[in-house]
């Protein structure tokens, strides 16, 4: 199982960084807006010798340009370092202005205020500031200059609407389709594609194995179910449709033919297209495991202990498989949504509901399923006592899960004989947000704590989505094996606002990860009307 994470993780880093809006544009445009300002040098210096403009106006160019680029891998933070040049050559311009002056000055400024100010107003603001600078130190006509300005206003948002329309419109391209199907070959669940009239626009083969079909290409879904279970099936795709970015689940299952499958679906809209992405497990090997283990437990179990020690044991190692298929028809659909959806608009529109969350249960049951692993685990695996929660808190228990297991095996690999601590407690807690810490402390083992406090330098306060890029290069700068540290980063990428790590000697290694909870409202009286969503 760990394999297919692998490559689904490399596949999303590699091939799908396009769909980081923010992130390719500064890859693309950055680099060339430096490079004009590097060439403005000599053609400022040409001016220069011609008497066009005064010497030390170029020398004072010159060594502003110098400085932004030297400064370059952190102006894309601080946006005012990127105007020194141009807010400082409004001054000196106005010895000798012409036409080619000004074009130096407006295009390249242009290009930066579009880079830097992301925000419509930040945008306009910067322009009309820009504008206000030309007027006092140009003596060109009132006219021309705002001609001019309309004119090059209209361009940069033809650039944008351009650029926008490209990247959106690269999941068309045909490698990219090739990479993806070929990734999809080689998930053990099945994939399905539907499209508005919820016919299947494409599939993997696991999904016609399943379905018992080779050719459900261009059928109708409900269809590919007996009529028993074809209402059910309609049910779920209607209520699949009504909620963009929330995973549905649905189980078919035929108690006669020991029959079962375990369908996740989520609705994805990006480029005025939507569709519906469905997830097939086979649980038909869990429930007939179930029924021969329920037979023996009703002839044996109750005569003989051991008998019923060791059919418990054979019954938990037999959902296993199960329970880890199941989650990982989830984990797909959550890489889903990170791929067809840009980042900046789904991170915080999850909204889960399922039973009342209690983290004693679920830190529970993962140490006992990794204990079926190792031995050792239940000797030095710790659970202190968490706080009281608010009675109506609910969550999707399973990102709890894949959070707090990634979190003890990356412990695990890298600690010494001793006991990992693991705590939960409320940091932040009022009337609209709750916010569980989970913090986990150990003795390390392979890295030291400078190496950990290097990795998660980045993840000092909020999380930014470009910091996980450099957190990866860190770890292959310093050369050490992180097991289980590329799907840790990843589930922390959409659901932990905030991750640090603090050290109390020389080798002990604290890591806390805090998951926020927004509030809403509910219409009914009663404390049922309060839910906590992750």
């Amino acid at each position: 199982m760990d394999k297919f994470l692998d490559i689904s993780f490399q596949f999303l880093q590699n091939n799908l960084k396009f769909k980081d809006y923010e992130n390719k544009v500064n890859e693309q445009l950055i680099p060339w807006s430096y490079t004009i300002i590097l060439l403005n040098i000599p053609i400022f210096f040409t001016l220069a010798l011609k008497e066009d403009i005064d010497l030390s106006a170029a020398i004072y160019y010159t060594t502003s340009a110098i400085f932004v680029y030297l400064l370059r891998n952190y102006s894309s933070k601080s946006w005012i370092l990127t105007q020194i040049p141009y807010l400082t050559a409004s001054f000196w311009l106005q010895y000798k202005p012409n036409i080619l002056s000004s074009c130096l000055y407006f295009v390249p400024c242009l290009v930066l205020v579009f880079l830097s100010a992301r925000e419509p107003y930040k945008w306009i603001v910067t322009f009309l500031l820009k504008l206000l600078i030309l007027l006092l130190c140009f003596e060109f006509d009132v006219i021309g200059i705002v001609i001019a300005c309309v004119t090059f206003f209209f361009f940069a948002l033809h650039i944008e609407n351009a650029l926008r329309e490209f990247y959106y419109k690269i999941a068309d391209d045909d490698k990219f389709q090739e990479d993806l199907k070929g990734l999809l070959e080689n998930f053990p669940c099945g994939i399905v594609f539907l499209g508005k009239n919820w016919k299947v626009l494409d599939h993997n083969k696991q999904a016609s194995v399943i379905l018992s079909s080779k050719d459900i290409k261009g059928k109708p879904f409900e269809k590919l179910f007996d009529e028993d279970n074809q209402y059910k099936i309609k049910a779920f795709l209607q209520k699949t449709y009504k909620k963009d970015l929330t995973l549905e689940e649905i189980s078919i299952i035929n108690e006669n033919d020991v029959e079962g499958l375990q369908l996740f679906s989520s609705l994805l809209r990006w480029n005025n297209d939507e569709c519906i992405v469905i997830c097939i497990s086979d649980i038909s090997e869990f429930f007939k495991q179930r029924k021969l283990l329920t037979s023996l437990y009703k002839d044996f179990g109750s005569k003989l202990d051991v008998l019923n020690f060791e059919l418990r044991k054979f019954c938990c190692q037999s959902q296993s498989p199960c329970k880890e298929l199941m989650a990982f028809s989830k984990d797909v659909l959550y890489r889903f949504q990170s791929v067809f959806v840009l980042q900046s608009q789904f991170y915080g529109k999850f909204e889960f509901s399922s039973e009342n969350f209690s983290p004693e249960k679920e830190v529970k049951g993962i140490i006992d399923e990794l204990s079926l692993r190792t031995d050792k685990i239940n000797s030095f695996v710790e659970l202190s006592k968490s706080p009281s929660l608010p009675p109506y808190v609910l969550g999707d228990s399973e990102k709890h899960s894949m959070l707090i297991r990634c979190l003890i095996e990356f412990a695990l690999n890298h600690c010494e004989p001793g006991a990992i601590n693991l705590s939960l407690s409320v940091t932040d807690s009022n009337a609209r947000c709750i916010s569980l810490c989970y913090k986990i402390s150990f003795i390390t083992k392979s890295l030291s704590s400078l190496d950990l406090d290097k990795i998660f330098r980045a993840r000092s306060g909020k999380l930014k989505r470009r910091s996980f890029n450099r957190i990866i290069k860190d770890i292959t700068r310093f050369g050490v094996s992180l097991a289980g540290f590329d799907t840790l980063l990843v589930i922390m990428r959409g659901y932990v606002s905030e991750a640090t790590i603090t050290k109390e000697t020389e080798k002990k290694a604290d890591i806390s990860v805090v998951i926020p909870f927004k509030h809403t409202q509910g219409r009914t009286r009663g404390d049922s009307a309060h839910t906590y969503l992750l």
